[in-house]
């Protein structure tokens, strides 16, 4: 793999290659934001974080996708790639999310049921 890695050559794709790795790039500044103004908690924005990260890595550096994709995976069409593992995040956040809500779920349910033994016993 190190070997494929050294014969890549980073060739620009055009204005669709600029204007998806500034998108990429003002997610990464709105996570950001949000995390400094904890409308997000950090803990939850490490998988966006990382996602993100990947894709505007990869966006900016299409040769990498194309070995990883074809040399590693077998897949020729490397935008499928992308998106393969775009869909894997989101399928890490949802899990990781569902874990959350049951966890508070049992929270609220133990919260509920003493508060009504406090109010049974006034």
């Amino acid at each position: 793999m190190i070997g494929l890695l050294t014969e890549v050559t980073i060739s620009p794709k055009g204005p669709i290659q600029l204007w998806t790795g500034i998108v990429a790039f003002v997610v990464l500044l709105f996570l950001v934001l949000l995390v400094r103004k904890n409308h997000l908690k950090a803990s939850y924005s490490l998988l966006w974080f990382g996602g993100w990260t990947l894709c505007a890595f990869f966006i900016v550096f299409p040769p990498y996708l194309d070995v990883i994709s074809k040399d590693i995976f077998g897949i020729e069409y490397s935008p499928t790639m992308l998106l393969l593992m775009m869909i894997m995040t989101l399928g890490l956040i949802i899990l990781h999310l569902t874990t959350v809500i049951t966890r508070q779920s049992k929270q609220i349910n133990v919260l509920a049921q003493e508060m009504a033994l406090l109010k049974e016993k006034l």
